[in-house]
């Protein structure tokens, strides 16, 4: 994951960019992560989807059986030939069906499957770095779908306790794993920690998304059901949160 998260440092350099929104998805949050961890003046803000801090994910798998329960997965991903086989057989009607909205399409084609395969064979093993990241000290949201199948509650309600620095925890009722699919447009938003309108977003009936805010002076949080913060409790009203905390 170290060499993943230089290699986006050194796409950055490559394109003359100093510093950036870093949004990440899956596996590909995990790299967002480590990105952050690494490079903190270089990432402007942090919104991971699905995936919370590696950390966590980790303190999950071990002592979460819901987790243990939703990662089994891995245990076939991590098998060269093995996994291309099985989920590449009847035209790939295994992989394709994870997605029911469509997107993966392109991971049909063996090599660019094994190409992604290979991102967990390579940090996912004993030895691996995947789940081993250092506390956060960027402006983070988190966005997890209630209904993620690969993801749990645990692992994303545990990633605030490796932030130093605001952070959001945004629900979405009825999200699946695939949030990135439903969203019209590219992104999450202009900057994690502004408390961006969240109108993209699938919503439930209640056309709510669940906000978890934290005061970055004196770490409290609070959750509401709404479309944003309030404007005591968002980023953007930083000096009356903490005014009112004290």
């Amino acid at each position: 994951m170290k060499q993943l998260a230089e290699d986006a440092a050194r796409i950055l350099d490559a394109l003359d960019v100093p510093y950036a929104h870093v949004v990440g998805h899956g596996l590909g949050a995990t790299v967002a992560w480590h990105f952050a961890a690494a490079y903190p003046l270089r990432a402007m803000s942090l919104t991971a989807v699905s995936f919370g801090h590696p950390s966590a994910f980790g303190e999950a798998m071990a002592t979460d059986q819901d987790q243990r329960q939703r990662s089994r997965y891995l245990e076939l991903f991590l098998q060269s030939g093995v996994a291309e086989k099985q989920l590449l057989a009847n035209d790939a009607r295994t992989l394709l069906a994870t997605a029911p909205g469509g997107g993966i399409e392109a991971l049909a084609n063996e090599a660019v499957l094994t190409a992604g395969l290979n991102w967990y064979r390579a940090n996912l093993v004993p030895g691996g770095e995947g789940l081993d990241c250092p506390v956060i000290e960027v402006p983070t949201t988190l966005v997890w779908g209630t209904r993620d199948a690969i993801a749990g509650a645990a692992q994303a309600r545990a990633t605030g306790h490796y932030l130093r620095a605001d952070y959001r925890l945004s629900e979405v009722p009825d999200g699946d794993h695939w949030l990135r699919f439903a969203l019209p447009r590219p992104g999450l938003g202009d900057r994690a920690a502004d408390a961006p309108e969240l109108t993209a977003l699938p919503r439930g009936r209640s056309g709510a998304v669940r906000v978890t805010c934290r005061c970055r002076r004196c770490s409290c949080r609070r959750t509401r059901s709404s479309r944003r913060c309030s404007s005591g409790w968002s980023s953007r009203g930083r000096k009356n949160h903490a005014e009112s905390c004290m």
